[in-house]
């Protein structure tokens, strides 16, 4: 419940971030850090290469509790070091080709939520799921209280550069109070296995990640920061899955890997059950919110909640499906969710594009929505006629 609650409330403050900005800047210079700030995520994310289980697997390796989180720990400084001096180079490219303030900024302030990112996987690998999602609720806070900074106290600063600070400040403290309690140090070495949720890790986050790209590239700047505020409101959908899949991930685990199927399943569908308990509820306030946009972010952003509702769509194949990705995972099938994911990428790549060129960010949101669900509804075939599991809460057969 804990980690649900600060889940929660870390989407709910991002939603709140998004909304000061597109009060504080203009349409243009909100799609522009939009799309800094997505291209810097993308990044982020991208680098860190399925972390998550991979430190779940080290972690489970020791008997000793205390120096298994130290390993861990410093496993995941690796990571952290070497993702944090690539996106630094990027973010001197990018400034270098975008030759804009806000979106650069904007890519600043996602390098800072790198480490909490790294740390996030670090604590949902070692049980600690709540913390990683308070740290994650802390940094929409800070963001917001960044925003709220440049529109009162100090007036005249550039808000972009005001959440730059207030990111790098609060990213620094988390990591010197996180690093004096566990370690410094960085620990070398990484398995084989590894590379194969790296790539399923990358697949996916260019996939969820590349829309605003497209956008950029193939529509009006004016859609850019519609689209944004649809695709921020849309991933705030899929929030209780995914802290339900951080409080899940072990037993999960361990339940499809060494108990009976019958017990599994029992498993999978009390998690599922607790999926659409909480999800539905949310849904249903979200496109109420989403009817009454207009009222939080202005009469330009109109368009934004018909964009939503397209994206919603894929979402709730999303959380329909549940915990399919996962049980897959951790049963050996992992490059058959590979190749869904990335079949899916390019199938937004070039049928986005050509819809973005033609009806703008509706065009992308149709792309999004489809390749959302192929891959979802692949993978939750996959796993019940391959593994014998369903992930949702209808009595679903083989199919096929």
């Amino acid at each position: 419940m804990h980690t649900l609650v600060l889940q929660g409330g870390a989407q709910a403050l991002l939603l709140l971030f998004s909304m000061l900005l597109a009060q504080r800047f203009d349409l243009v210079a909100f799609g522009d850090f939009i799309f800094g700030f997505q291209v810097g995520q993308v990044g982020a994310s991208i680098l860190a290469l399925g972390a998550t289980f991979y430190l779940a697997k080290n972690f489970a390796a020791y008997s000793d509790i205390p120096e298994g989180m130290q390993s861990t720990f410093r496993l995941q400084n690796r990571f952290l070091a070497r993702g944090s001096l690539v996106l630094l180079a990027a973010w001197v490219l990018f400034a270098f080709i975008e030759r804009k303030w806000v979106s650069t900024a904007a890519f600043g302030v996602s390098i800072a939520n790198f480490a909490i990112v790294m740390m996030t996987a670090y604590f949902v690998a070692v049980g600690k799921a709540p913390l990683g999602n308070l740290l994650q609720a802390g940094r929409s806070l800070v963001l917001c209280m960044g925003v709220l900074l440049s529109l009162g106290v100090i007036t005249n600063a550039h808000p972009g550069s005001v959440v730059l600070i207030a990111a790098c400040s609060y990213t620094l403290v988390v990591y010197l109070l996180a690093g004096c309690r566990y370690s410094f140090g960085v620990r070398k070495g990484e398995s084989t296995d590894q590379y194969e949720f790296a790539r399923q890790h990358i697949y996916f986050v260019v996939m969820t990640g590349i829309d605003i790209l497209i956008l950029k590239l193939m529509a009006l700047p004016n859609d850019v920061a519609i689209y944004g505020v649809a695709l921020f409101l849309s991933n705030a959908a899929s929030f209780a899955l995914y802290a339900i899949n951080a409080n899940f991930t072990a037993r999960i685990s361990r339940s499809v890997r060494s108990e009976s199927r019958g017990e599994s399943q029992k498993l999978l569908r009390s998690v599922a059950k607790l999926n659409a308990l909480l999800s539905l509820p949310f849904l249903l306030v979200l496109i109420v919110f989403a009817m009454n946009l207009t009222l939080f972010y202005g009469e330009d952003f109109e368009n934004s909640k018909f964009v939503f509702l397209i994206l919603l769509a894929g979402q709730v194949i999303n959380v329909f499906v549940g915990s399919v990705a996962l049980v897959a995972n951790v049963s050996g099938y992992e490059s058959y969710i590979s190749k869904f994911i990335f079949q899916s990428l390019l199938l937004k790549v070039f049928v986005g594009a050509a819809a973005s060129y033609l009806y703008g960010a509706s065009g992308m949101a149709i792309a999004a929505s489809l390749s959302n669900a192929l891959w979802n509804t692949r993978s939750f075939v996959f796993v019940l006629n391959n593994i014998g599991l369903n992930t949702t809460i209808l009595r679903f057969q083989r199919i096929g």
